[in-house]
């Protein structure tokens, strides 16, 4: 999903698990998960 720091390599999901669910907490979607995101480009209802 996300290119690492060192290499490029996946970001392991131990690294962003903790930012990303401040981060939806913070908008007001505490259960969003990021695959969810995927969805959320053209989903229009």
């Amino acid at each position: 999903m996300f290119g690492g720091l060192r290499g490029g390599e996946a970001l392991r999901v131990s690294v962003s698990r903790k930012p990303f669910r401040s981060a939806a907490a913070t908008i007001g979607v505490p259960d969003l998960h990021p695959h969810e995101l995927r969805h959320s480009l053209f989903d229009t209802s």
